[in-house]
């Protein structure tokens, strides 16, 4: 029997395939959901502390969010999580896809969630293990403390241009230095440093949402 092919429905299965590099929509997307969360909190009355610098060597978005994660109770027989909704706060227990969902290895949306209370009115969080925030906004209302993450626009499209010509230097003893391959050369440490955020989140690694 030919590999991909369902033997009921005799109909090639296409797998899909996942970019393991995130594209100029997906870092739109996730700069467009810290803002509407921001727009949230703000009219939603909750006080607002200065922005504060993500630190990309200490930090990972990735790990922040599976801590969270494990910090709500999903506890139905003992409820222990404040939740808000419609504005009005109650004991309850939220399913695990009330509060995350995976959209594919990379992405997923993430409420927001310091303390034991989650505001069911605010939108979701859209978060991609391969981009890191540049900094942080936390919002503050009686018991309820979120921080939201933000994340840069990305640069507009660009028309693309032609490649420039390879840059060719004599030098002692007929030596040759390719200038484009100095830069490839140099840009070995960020590609090393790149392959952290290829292995997915924490959610393909570690939990089934159901």
């Amino acid at each position: 029997m030919a590999e991909g092919i369902d033997p009921k429905k005799k109909k090639i299965m296409v797998k899909k395939t996942i970019n393991e590099t995130a594209t100029r929509q997906d870092s739109l997307d996730t700069h467009n959901s810290s803002n509407a969360r921001n727009d949230f909190y703000r009219k939603a009355g909750y006080t607002e502390d200065a922005p504060k610098k993500f630190d990309k060597v200490k930090q990972n978005q990735n790990d922040i969010d599976e801590m969270a994660y494990k910090s709500v109770d999903f506890n139905k027989d003992k409820p222990k999580t404040n939740v808000i909704r419609n504005g009005v706060s109650t004991k309850e227990a939220l399913k695990p896809s009330d509060y995350a969902k995976q959209i594919d290895k990379h992405k997923y949306d993430q409420r927001d969630n310091v303390t034991q209370d989650v505001n069911m009115d605010a939108p979701m969080g859209r978060k991609d293990s391969r981009m890191q925030p540049s900094a942080t906004i936390t919002f503050r209302k009686g018991t309820d403390i979120a921080s939201v993450d933000q994340y840069d626009k990305p640069a507009d499209k660009k028309q693309v241009s032609k490649p420039k010509p390879k840059i060719m230097v004599k030098v002692k003893k007929a030596v040759v230095v390719d200038n484009e391959k100095k830069e490839k050369k140099q840009g070995i440490k960020d590609n090393e440093e790149s392959e952290v955020f290829k292995k997915g989140s924490y959610f393909s690694k570690q939990h089934k949402i159901i």
